[in-house]
């Protein structure tokens, strides 16, 4: 597993709210992108994920420390820690890309990973 895995994504105009900078609600969709990239990085796809790699999301934070605005370059360095056998905690840092690090947010997601039902239970 990496120790890190960067993810960039260009600020979009819809992120935008009528104050001018990213409203916050797009930070999680930013932090889904980063996990899902860092999933496909440890060979899963869209297509073998439920399967192959299940867990749910139990828990998701925020905690924001400056704005970001249309057009800013974020990098969103995502980390694992935690590791248990049936849960684990993704880390997030979300840096504009031209800035020193602290920039606009750290977040954390909380999964649970799925048992697979037993195929010979007749419950």
């Amino acid at each position: 597993m990496p120790k890190a895995l960067k993810h960039t994504l260009k600020v979009r105009f819809f992120d935008i709210d009528m104050l001018g900078h990213t409203n916050n609600a797009a930070y999680f969709t930013y932090i889904e992108e980063a996990r899902m990239a860092f999933c496909e990085h440890l060979g899963y796809t869209a297509q073998n994920f439920q399967t192959d790699c299940p867990f749910i999301l139990a828990e998701e934070s925020c905690t924001f420390k400056s704005p970001s605005f249309l057009n800013e370059v974020l990098v969103i360095k995502t980390t694992v820690s935690d590791l248990k056998e049936k849960s684990f905690i993704f880390n997030y840092e979300i840096k504009e890309e031209k800035t020193p690090p602290g920039g606009p947010s750290q977040n954390h997601t909380s999964h649970i990973r799925l048992q697979k039902e037993n195929s010979n239970s007749h419950s």
